[in-house]
Parts: C-alpha cells; structure tokens; sequence
C-alpha cells in the first residue's frame, strides 16, 4: 500500500499593508494497493479484482471472464 499526501496553501497577501487577508489549506489523500505476484499468477489476480468489481461470485462467471 502506498499512501499519497498533499497539502495545498493559499494565501491572498495586501500588497500595501503586508496584511494577511485571506489564508487556506487544503490536504488530500489518495491510497495505491499494490498486489505482488509472479507473471503467471498475473491473469487470475487480475480476474479475481474484475470480478469484485462485476459482482462476479463463482468459478463459471470467472471462466467466462476470462474467454471473454
């Protein structure tokens, strides 16, 4: 898992005075998960996430998944 922060500042500055007259910060976050496996484990790593995402729930659905 990587993990990604970013934190944004604006600050809105009277050229005359030097005064502050508006200050934000906003941060975001975003997350990566990464799953290792080898070349040929790939394929079935790759169904097994798709088919999370299609609701995807036996080994037939997977098989033609797959040929498809």
């Amino acid at each position: 898992m990587v993990e990604k922060i970013e934190t944004n500042s604006n600050v809105v500055v009277d050229s005359e005075t030097g005064e502050i007259l508006e200050s934000t910060t906003s941060t975001s976050h975003s997350m990566q998960f990464f799953k290792k496996c080898k070349e040929d484990e790939f394929i079935m790593v790759y169904l097994h996430d798709l088919s999370g995402f299609l609701n995807i729930d036996n080994g037939t659905q997977i098989k033609l998944l797959s040929i498809i």
